[in-house]
């Protein structure tokens, strides 16, 4: 859900993702790892599942429309 998301930047550059628990959590099922539901349970594995992923034609827009932005300055 978008109203977990975070996003920052600073002169090196932005980022955009979760932060804290809802981090842990989102990296277990984007790379299907094994986590504990609870305390005390035992470690169950989860499939991966991509919450957030770009294309190669997705990155190669983006690339584009960036380069469009700077060089219009």
């Amino acid at each position: 859900s978008g109203q977990f998301l975070r996003t920052g930047a600073d002169d090196n550059g932005f980022w955009v993702g979760f932060s804290g628990k809802v981090s842990q959590i989102a990296g277990v099922h984007q790379y299907g790892q094994s986590d504990k539901p609870s305390l005390r349970a035992k470690a169950v594995p989860y499939p991966e599942r991509e919450l957030l992923g770009a294309t190669a034609a997705d990155r190669e827009q983006l690339l584009d429309l960036l380069y469009i932005h700077v060089s219009a300055v």
